[in-house]
């Protein structure tokens, strides 16, 4: 039942977030840097689910995010896809669940994934990980997501751990 459920709930999310950066909201922009949800929900997947569905998680939302940029087709995926298994390495820490450490993390991942774009974008020839703009765009980007963390944590946890479980999805180690 819970495998139906995760085919449904994941799908849904997805979308949803994927809905919210294309419209009115995802449109904000902060001296020029918009937010990245779908980044965002990457890093809580990847804190709630583990490694292994975080980058799962990652890939799917990066392919969704690339079909809707001009940058070279992957190129999302990829980054979306170390961030995510990057962010499930919490699952070895082996400790109580701490909502505000799992925010933090968000928040550190976030910042994460945006200089891993940068920094792939300049091998690839996509853009200057050196230009006026990656401080702003890291600080904008990793405090937005600290601070919708609590709400994509939430949605993560619904979508993937079953009902009545309290504790993180452990995978095989």
């Amino acid at each position: 039942m819970t495998s139906r459920l995760f085919l449904i709930r994941l799908p849904l999310l997805l979308i949803t977030v994927l809905v919210v950066q294309h419209s009115g909201i995802g449109d904000i922009s902060i001296q020029s840097v918009r937010p990245d949800f779908m980044l965002a929900l990457v890093c809580a997947s990847g804190v709630v689910g583990g490694r292994e569905k975080g980058a799962l998680i990652g890939f799917l939302a990066g392919i969704l995010t690339d079909s809707f940029l001009v940058t070279p087709f992957g190129f999302t995926a990829l980054v979306y896809t170390i961030v995510g298994y990057l962010a499930g390495e919490m699952e070895r820490l082996d400790q109580e669940q701490n909502r505000i450490l799992d925010y933090l993390v968000v928040g550190a991942a976030s910042a994460l994934g945006v200089s891993l774009e940068s920094g792939l974008g300049f091998l690839l020839g996509v853009h200057d990980p050196l230009r006026r703009i990656f401080v702003t765009e890291l600080a904008v980007v990793s405090l937005i997501n600290l601070a919708i963390s609590p709400l994509l944590v939430f949605g993560a946890r619904f979508s993937l751990v079953p009902q009545g479980s309290e504790r993180r999805i452990s995978s095989r180690r």
